[in-house]
């Protein structure tokens, strides 16, 4: 079991830090708004290819964001939970998973397809298309611990701006200030590990 934090360019102008959508179709990723669960399928596929069911991803902004979005601070913000419960295999699983809102599987194939010329000749390629992740249902109420038995009945959570800085959060659990700033940060493994992280953001950004 393990924990990831991927930092992800914000949308500054959008009240709740939303991913920065396609300019071409318009898709968001992640994604907790269109479907009855958050998604994330698109970006960061070579961090999806190692994510397994119970694994936790933290989302904070680039710092580049941070420092547009008049946080009135330029610390690494948590502005999103998802704790993944379900993988689809493929685009092709998901394209024929009615779960998922039509609009969003079109916008969907639009970016993927959008990302083709790109990832042309490229391993970056096939991999992109595979391990689309599913999350436990987002929380809508304020959180006080309960469904706490397995990771995977765990809730996701998106906090937008109200996000609790991460910094004081990590540091104590191994992961450094110098680790924030790199481009992947290192991942946090060990069930004790996770749990004590994702019942600190959850608490701090109820």
């Amino acid at each position: 079991m393990k924990a990831v934090l991927f930092k992800y360019q914000a949308d500054v102008r959008d009240p709740e830090l939303k991913d920065n959508k396609d300019v071409v179709c318009g898709l968001r990723d992640p994604d907790f708004w269109i479907n009855p669960f958050p998604v994330w399928g698109v970006c960061g596929p070579y961090v999806r290819s190692g994510l397994e069911v119970g694994d936790v991803l933290f989302f904070p902004p680039q710092l580049s964001s941070i420092r547009r979005a008049n946080l009135g601070h330029t610390e690494y913000v948590c502005t999103g939970i998802l704790v993944v419960s379900e993988i689809l295999a493929n685009d092709s699983s998901v394209m024929s998973d009615e779960r998922l809102n039509k609009t969003y599987r079109k916008y969907y194939r639009a970016d993927l397809t959008r990302h083709n010329k790109p990832d042309k000749g490229k391993k970056t390629s096939p991999i992109r298309r595979r391990k689309f992740v599913i999350g436990t249902p987002e929380l809508n109420e304020p959180w006080n611990g309960s469904s706490f038995n397995t990771s995977s009945k765990w809730p996701s959570k998106w906090f937008g701006r109200k996000g609790p800085r991460v910094r004081d959060i990590v540091e104590p659990l191994g992961i450094t200030s110098t680790d924030l700033k790199k481009m992947r940060i290192p991942y946090l493994w060990g069930t004790d590990n996770v749990r004590r992280l994702y019942v600190q953001i959850m608490s701090r950004g109820s």
